[in-house]
């Protein structure tokens, strides 16, 4: 497999996986073929007579009719018609024999989803104005395409060729009048991300419904449409429904209606396909029922004239309703001349010959997801076959369809045997599905994304063409549709790989652009699009439709993944813009982090008018007098968007602080536990009504702000803090916490810095799988878990996308994370201070690389310290100006995503997912290596960090260099020997010189996060990292080291009533100072650290407690 994962993994292939897929069809029951019987709408001589005398310009026309009387009646009209017209009828007789039997009736009746909102959360997270108003112009579609099957039709449906459903539903538009299979999935998402989630059920509902009457969802709901499905995505839909509502009762109703449908497909579509002499399963679009479709009866029998022999009619509509299975009715995709090509017409096609990618990675994924959903009910049995056949598919797919040449996955032609080498979007829906080997996303995700370029997708400017064939059908070029495009974007961004994902956005920009010109030009939107002309309706097919939302969906999606999940901020309030320049520069306040953490008064629009009447009014120059008035008008004080919040779980009195037999420690312990009251915080209603008055990211549960100036959630404090919750007891407080973070990465795809929009530009250490990992250790909720761990998933693959990079060292290549901000202007909240920063510099360039370098610091959580700064020689021996963290691999931030890495391996683990564990683990063991290989120095018996400039190691010391210790990211067997070298190494540098901690760094700058700092998240690394090692002396010294730590702090708080972010380490008893802000009072974390030690060493090792 080259560069591929080993074929190791599927050892069974190819006889014993054959074999099991054999056992597992025996289970599936057997089923036959669907089709309609009708006389009227789906076959026999009236239904011929009528549509060959094109009484009506639309084949659909005549078959959405209502029957007067019942079916025996009408066909008895019929015979008695053409007895007295000696069957030598004109037109005019038929049109009076139809207009005597058939009424134009509207089968449905006004309906408006009771769950409808023109104003969904999915707008409050855009920010830019023309694209918030577009999105919600869009959602505004949904009620003018909302129906009701009617009263008369539920009654009588025998009159009407409507399949009857309970429930209303939303329709494509233009001629499509009734609910489509596939067209459903898009319109799905985009009803869930307008918070309708009552209408999707019943939608729902109504597929369900329809698969217990008929085994199967048919192309659309009409009788005439049983002969034939659409792309299988219930089972997908089902998914999407229960991600947004955690809906467990409802699913647990209808699982097995679920698998009803995809067994279907199991018996009814399945084929032979053989490859390199060996023999796979896979489906194929195959309809078998040799007659003209009846919604378009007329264009089947003109294009089956060609043909004399009536076998071979026969097979030409077997071909057409397969093609029209598809969804992509039609295409050059089904077509096949001699040679294997795509030229000629639709009389050409032989779409059951072709083993189509999409189908086979729909339905591997469907596989995935019930496999899941049986697992998740406890039906263990039944996950396990399904499981079984997603590794089957997942090997066929990757057999058969993947070609390594040219890095995508093509059609197979079946009677060929080889790869229809076209482009299409559906070669790309394996990347959509994710049915790939996981350890191949990122290498899968760089060759998909050559392959588009080569192919010159990037020339096309209104979007994806469905094919490079011009061929006048409506799925060929220059046609654009909204699901391709969504098949490849998607794709391309959940690949592991950066490029793609950049590619990803840049066309999902355009897309967005595209349908934005043609919704300004026309008022409408359309089912397809011309590339050749962005915002310009596509041609082609059986028939333009005017006001068709095929799938608003993917519009709405596409506007959310790109202007909201993005890793800056664009707010011209808060985040950029001349009102933040001018105010910040003015200086009025003390801290520059006042003024973006005020609330408006009125609205984003109307705060930036009155900002340019009085840039106008001052000629550009305004006075600080004037930018006072100014922010005195149009802006509240901080400190109005939380409410004081007491945690219900609060305990005046736990279990563990009973335990504490010294009553110095338990009195201070009680003095710590009293204080999480007062940093208890809760979003107010009105900022989740108004985010936009805000620079808060509202969350809906309660939490604790570590203090001080941070009044909002912080990142990496939380771990602590949520350490320090669980030991006092607050496990409710905890949850909602890690909820909190859960919202945060389902919003934006990564924890941002902190819950403010001006943090969106960068993370902080990658924790929160660590946290949850605290709270499992203490409420081993399983099921929560369960439901959660996709956006532990989601956080993790945000840091291996986004963050990591190449290392070379020795002459070998590894992969290895480094903290780093895209963004390049002043931090919002620290703005002049980033000003005075970059002053030295001459050039903007050289500014704007500062700018990068202290948003970058900032996300190390360092911020700031030598650590990050760099001399001539690349030594630290400089000021904040040299700052350039992305230059360097930190040792602590690749020991957190080890230690993640292989939480999430235990996790899947524990919920039977062994695929995802697999994954895990393996990146665990890449990491492992690399951390050794790269940052341990065996010389000095110390990780450091990487300097991946001069590829060498920096040999400064920081209580970072523990880290590793900290996430015990070594071979167990070699513990001792690790704590050792440790122990050596604090002694050399004189650690133990220290009487107030252990300083985070040896170089004083001035910075915070350098001597004489001590900071209680470093004091945890080296304490708790000897600790583990069980070394004897170095648990000695860790014993130490928590004495002087505890003591200290002890003595601070008495004099000052105080718990501080950081101390000084040179002095016993004293706080810290330094940095861009006055030391802050509270204190999340350091309360968290002290409670820690204080269990660990005065309650489990509390025979040690005594100082040595």
């Amino acid at each position: 497999m080259g560069r591929f994962a080993s074929k190791d993994s599927y050892s069974m292939i190819p006889f014993l996986l054959m074999v099991a897929f054999a056992d597992t069809v025996l289970q599936v029951s057997a089923q036959s073929q669907p089709s309609c019987d009708s006389k009227v709408y789906c076959q026999g001589k009236l239904l011929h007579v009528v549509e060959m005398s094109r009484i009506f310009n639309d084949s659909k026309t005549f078959v959405e009719l209502k029957m007067i009387n019942d079916e025996q009646t009408t066909l008895e009209n019929f015979d008695n018609f053409l007895r007295d017209t000696n069957h030598k009828r004109s037109r005019a007789d038929l049109m009076k024999f139809v207009s005597d039997n058939f009424k134009q009736e509207n089968e449905f009746e006004s309906w408006t989803p009771t769950d409808f909102t023109d104003n969904p959360t999915l707008l409050s997270r855009i920010e830019d104005k023309t694209i918030r108003q577009f999105a919600q112009d869009l959602v505004k579609i949904w009620p003018t395409l909302a129906r009701k099957v009617k009263k008369e039709v539920l009654d009588y449906p025998e009159h009407y060729s409507l399949l009857p459903v309970d429930n209303g539903f939303i329709i494509p538009g233009g001629r499509f009048t009734e609910f489509y299979y596939w067209d459903s999935y898009w319109i799905v998402e985009g009803l869930l991300l307008s918070d309708m989630h009552e209408t999707v059920r019943g939608m729902l509902d109504n597929f369900l419904s329809i698969v217990e009457k008929y085994g199967f969802i048919p192309n659309g709901a009409r009788v005439f449409y049983l002969n034939r499905s659409q792309p299988p995505l219930l089972t997908l839909m089902v998914s999407l429904y229960v991600s947004a509502t955690n809906d467990m009762e409802w699913l647990a109703k209808n699982i097995r209606t679920i698998d009803t449908e995809l067994r279907f497909w199991l018996n009814n579509r399945l084929v032979d396909v053989v490859k390199d002499g060996i023999v796979y399963k896979l489906a194929h679009y195959n309809s078998n029922s040799g007659s003209p479709r009846p919604e378009s009866y007329y264009e089947d029998v003109t294009t089956a004239s060609v043909f004399s022999d009536e076998r071979d009619k026969a097979e030409l509509y077997m071909d057409l309703k397969s093609a029209a299975e598809s969804g992509w009715d039609f295409s050059s995709r089904w077509i096949v001349d001699e040679y294997g090509g795509t030229r000629g017409n639709l009389s050409a096609l032989h779409t059951r010959r072709i083993i189509p990618v999409d189908l086979n990675a729909f339905l591997c994924q469907a596989f995935q997801k019930l496999s899941e959903f049986y697992q998740t009910l406890g039906d263990y049995p039944n996950a396990g076959f399904w499981s079984k056949l997603v590794k089957i598919w997942q090997h066929s797919i990757e057999m058969v369809h993947y070609n390594r040449d040219d890095g995508i996955w093509y059609d197979w032609d079946n009677e060929l045997s080889q790869h229809r080498r076209m482009f299409f979007p559906s070669n790309f829906a394996p990347l959509w599905s994710e049915t790939f080997d996981s350890r191949n996303a990122e290498i899968l995700g760089e060759m998909a994304a050559e392959y588009f370029i080569t192919q010159n997708m990037m020339d096309y400017h209104g979007g994806i063409p469905t094919s490079l064939s011009h061929t006048g059908e409506q799925w060929d070029y220059p046609n654009a549709w909204p699901p391709m495009q969504s098949i490849i974007v998607m794709g391309l961004d959940k690949s592991g790989s950066y490029r793609a994902k950049q590619l990803a956005r840049e066309l999902a920009r355009r897309w967005v652009k595209a349908n934005l010109i043609g919704f300004r030009q026309t008022g409408e939107m359309f089912e397809k699009y011309n590339v050749e002309v962005p915002g310009q309706n596509g041609g082609g097919g059986d028939a333009l439709d005017m006001n068709v939302i095929l799938l608003v969906y993917v519009i709405l999606h596409l506007v959310e993944e790109v202007h909201s999940q993005k890793l800056t901020c664009k707010s011209l309030i808060y985040c950029q813009g001349d009102l933040l320049r001018v105010v910040q520069m003015a200086g009025i306040f003390k801290d520059s982090k006042t003024f973006v953490d005020m609330s408006l008064i009125g609205t984003t629009e109307r705060t930036l008018k009155n900002f340019e009447r009085m840039m106008t009014k001052t000629q550009g120059t305004p006075s600080k007098n004037d930018v006072i008035e100014f922010i005195q008008r149009n802006f509240q004080a901080s400190h109005n968007e939380l409410e004081n919040w007491y945690p219900t779980d609060y305990q005046v009195n736990p279990p563990f602080l009973r335990k504490i037999k010294e009553v110095r420690i338990r009195n201070f312990a009680k003095k710590l536990l009293d204080l999480w009251p007062n940093l208890g915080r809760k979003v107010k209603p009105e900022v989740i009504q108004n985010p936009f008055k805000y620079s808060i990211i509202p969350v809906p549960n309660g939490f604790i702000v570590p203090g001080g100036r941070f009044r909002e959630i912080y990142y990496w404090d939380s771990y602590w803090i949520i350490k320090g919750l669980l030991i006092c007891g607050m496990k409710h407080t905890a949850k909602g916490m890690l909820e909190n973070f859960f919202k945060i990465v389902d919003t934006y795809g990564f924890v941002p810095n902190g819950s403010r929009i001006y943090y969106l530009d960068r993370s902080q250490p990658p924790l929160l799988t660590m946290m949850v990992a605290e709270f499992m250790e203490v409420a081993n909720d399983v099921l929560w878990l369960k439901n959660n761990i996709q956006h532990l998933e989601k956080e993790l693959r945000f840091w291996l996308n986004i963050k990591t990079v190449d290392v070379m060292k020795n002459g070998q290549k590894y992969r290895l994370a480094r903290y780093q901000s895209s963004d390049d202007s002043p931090r919002p909240e620290s703005y002049i201070e980033d000003i005075h920063t970059a002053s030295r510099y001459r050039t903007e360039d050289e500014k704007r690389h500062c700018y990068m370098g202290l948003r970058t610091g900032a996300e190390s959580g360092w911020d700031f310290s030598g650590r990050w700064f760099f001399d001539g020689q690349g030594g630290n021996r400089a000021d904040l100006s040299t700052i350039n963290p992305t230059r360097i691999i930190p040792v602590d931030l690749n020991a957190f995503l080890c230690k993640c890495f292989l939480l999430m391996h235990r996790f899947y683990s524990k919920i039977h997912n062994h695929e995802r564990a697999k994954f895990w683990l393996q990146k665990y063991k890449e990491w492992y290596k690399a951390i050794h290989d790269v940052l341990y120095n065996e010389d000095d018996g110390i990780w450091y960090d990487f300097d991946v400039e001069l590829r060498v190691q920096r040999k400064h010391f920081y209580p970072s260099n523990f880290a590793p210790l900290w996430t015990q990211t070594y071979d167990e067997n070699d513990a001792r020997t690790y704590g050792r070298n440790a122990t050596r190494y604090l002694h050399t540098k004189g650690i133990m010189n220290f009487e107030g901690g252990v300083p985070s760094s040896l170089f004083e700058t001035g910075e915070q996060w350098d001597l004489p700092n001590a900071w209680a998240p470093n004091q945890a690394f080296v304490i708790f990292g000897l600790d583990k090692t069980n070394d004897p002396e170095a648990q000695r010294i860790a014993h130490t080291l928590a004495h002087r730590w505890i003591d200290s702090l002890i003595k601070v708080a008495t004099d000052t009533q105080e718990m501080f972010e950081k101390y000084n380490a040179m002095f016993k008893g004293m706080y810290g100072g330094g940095g861009e802000y006055e030391v802050q009072t509270g204190f999340g974390w350091t309360n968290g650290v002290m409670l820690e030690l204080i269990e660990y060493y005065f309650i489990k090792n509390r025979n040690e407690s005594a100082e040595p």
